[in-house]
Parts: C-alpha cells; structure tokens; sequence
C-alpha cells in the first residue's frame, strides 16, 4: 500500500530510501527481478533478441536516478519508445 503518487514503482523506491534510509544500488532488484519473481515471470536479462521493456532514465549513476525526482524518465516497450504525452497519471 502507498497512499502517495501515481503506483510509480520508481517513486515508491526514492520515498522508501528516505523513509527507510536504505541503500539505493542494494535495492535496484525491487524494481527489476523481484517483482517479476511474484508474478511468476522469468527474470529480466540483457539478451541479444530478447524484448526490450525498459526505463531511460537521465541520471549519472543509480544514486541520481533515485535522488532526482525530475530525472527524465524515457519508457521504451518491445525496444521501442512510448509516447508519454497522454499518459493516465501524470
């Protein structure tokens, strides 16, 4: 349960860092394997061919992305990028 944002599973992580004080690099397999594990998915991997769902995010380093709420965030599905301008949660 998170009573704040838009069900962003990265804003829910850069919250649960502050609140938390937890260590960013220690918690990248919250948005990435774990939950992929509870629904029953095979774990995400780099692999030539393979569907390329993921988020660009314009950061230096992984304690950027997480520290920077207004980091750039691209989204790209099946490797190709999706147009944000209509999203349902801004």
């Amino acid at each position: 349960f998170y009573p704040h944002g838009a069900y962003d599973p990265l804003h829910v992580l850069r919250m649960a860092i502050l609140a938390a004080h937890l260590a960013p690099a220690e918690w990248l397999d919250a948005l990435t394997a774990a939950p992929a594990r509870a629904m029953g998915l095979p774990e995400p991997a780099l692999v030539s061919g393979a569907p390329a769902d993921f988020l660009l995010i314009g950061a230096r380093d992984w304690d950027e992305a997480v520290s920077d709420p207004r980091a750039p965030v691209r989204v790209f599905r099946a490797g190709l990028e999706q147009d944000r301008s209509e999203e349902p949660f801004p």
